[in-house]
């Protein structure tokens, strides 16, 4: 079972952005397994849903062989 775990208020401009102090310890929260989009993937956006603030996560996978590596 692949369970996501994401950090929240983890950037200076979320912080300002949500008007909230930053916090003293990580904000954790999960994220459904459905929600993973790859690159080709096509992505709906309802019309009830614009505008829509668009942004991206990146994953860390933990206790898993890379299948490949992309050193920078």
């Amino acid at each position: 079972v692949m369970k996501i775990i994401c950090n929240g208020l983890n950037d200076h401009d979320d912080v300002i952005e949500s008007n909230m102090r930053a916090p003293k310890a990580p904000v954790l929260f999960p994220k459904d397994n459905d929600c993973l989009a790859g690159p080709e993937d096509e992505v709906v956006i309802p019309n009830e849903a614009k505008p829509c603030d668009c942004e991206v996560e990146l994953p860390v996978v933990v206790g898993k062989m890379a299948a490949f590596e992309v050193r920078v």
